[in-house]
């Protein structure tokens, strides 16, 4: 089983209490299982006796993860219990166990998938995997001619479900397409994205050949150092809220404040512990899909942490943000905040 692979972690987290405070799950479930503690003790008894894994109960606690990696982060022997959480997952699509709600949704975006590329000739691709107006706000904030690829997914999503012979040939079609564009950079604003290609695609064999990926946070950070990228000025209170694709998986933390600083923004700190997870799920990729009522708890959460109402939120994850835009939540792309006006904020 794949699991074994993790069999340091699973040794490890089963008796240790230490993160359990971190787990964006369990802080709205409050059951044992929902913790990196729980889930070791489940995949423990699992590996004792492989049958179990087709236990519901098991397979539902592995699926209700958010991956958000804040445990990970933040032990002091940084085990990776998202990292088991995924070997899980694997094991249960292999042995063909997983819920009919996450095969019929990696079916759904492996029939949708229909990688476009648009433009040719330039030095930098932009790759959005959102209906958002990225495109458009790079070229005003910085003014440059890009090539354009749209994807609905890199595959990230069948990763982090556990369909990884999918993921992988979704990453070869988007790989190709890449390199015929004939980039040396790929920005994206998507961090599910940026974490794919930087750190998956190498995992599967994907040579980049000297392409660089980056997310658009450090990209603009430093056009904005080296005096090419000029920000509209402000003087609003934000809070940003951390992805988790860029903080816990790719210790990206300064670039996108060091950006809001820069144009203006004085930045409030949101909850109570800096450690937590406040993206609602990002890392899960589907979260709001597979479990609306969890999503919805940690929204009532996310709420009750803020100090006001009316306090403005900014996040460098589009999926965090559509989550706080349907709760009704005051909250901006980073994009959309380094060319708000102050007329406009």
């Amino acid at each position: 089983m794949h699991i074994q692979t993790h069999s340091d972690v699973i040794d490890a987290c089963r008796f240790c209490f230490m993160c359990r405070h971190l787990d964006t799950t369990g802080n709205v479930s409050f059951r044992e299982a929902d913790t990196p503690r729980g889930r070791a003790l489940v995949l423990d008894r699992i590996r004792m006796n492989p049958q179990q894994l087709a236990n519901p109960d098991f397979i539902n606690a592995m699926y209700q993860s958010t991956l958000s990696a804040a445990c990970r982060k933040h032990c002091v022997s940084h085990y990776d219990e998202a990292g088991l959480v995924l070997q899980a997952r694997h094991d249960i699509v292999e042995q063909n166990l997983a819920p009919d709600a996450v095969s019929q949704l990696v079916q759904s975006i492996e029939q949708q998938f229909a990688p476009k590329l648009i433009g040719e000739g330039q030095d930098v691709l932009i790759l959005s995997t959102h209906e958002d107006a990225f495109e458009h706000q790079f070229l005003h904030l910085t003014g440059k001619t890009v090539q354009m690829l749209h994807v609905n997914d890199t595959g990230k999503t069948p990763f982090v479900l556990g369909f990884w012979d999918q993921a992988k040939q979704m990453a070869q079609q988007i790989t190709s397409l890449i390199k015929k564009s004939g980039c040396m950079t790929v920005v994206t604003n998507s961090p599910a994205a940026f974490d794919a290609l930087k750190n998956d695609y190498p995992k599967w064999g994907i040579d980049w050949d000297g392409i660089t990926i980056e997310h658009s946070s450090t990209y603009l950070a430093r056009l904005v150092d080296a005096g090419k990228v000029t920000l509209s000025t402000n003087d609003q209170s934000v809070y940003y809220i951390d992805s988790d694709y860029l903080r816990n998986y790719n210790d990206i933390v300064t670039e996108p404040r060091q950006l809001l600083e820069q144009s203006g923004y004085q930045l409030k700190p949101f909850g109570t512990n800096p450690e937590e997870s406040y993206a609602l799920g990002e890392a899960a990729m589907v979260m709001d899909q597979l479990y609306p009522r969890l999503v919805e708890l940690m929204l009532d959460r996310f709420k009750n942490m803020m100090d006001q109402a009316m306090d403005r939120i900014v996040t460098a994850s589009p999926y965090t943000l559509r989550i706080l835009r349907g709760a009704g939540i005051d909250v901006m792309s980073l994009e959309e905040a380094l060319l708000a006006s102050p007329a406009n904020v």
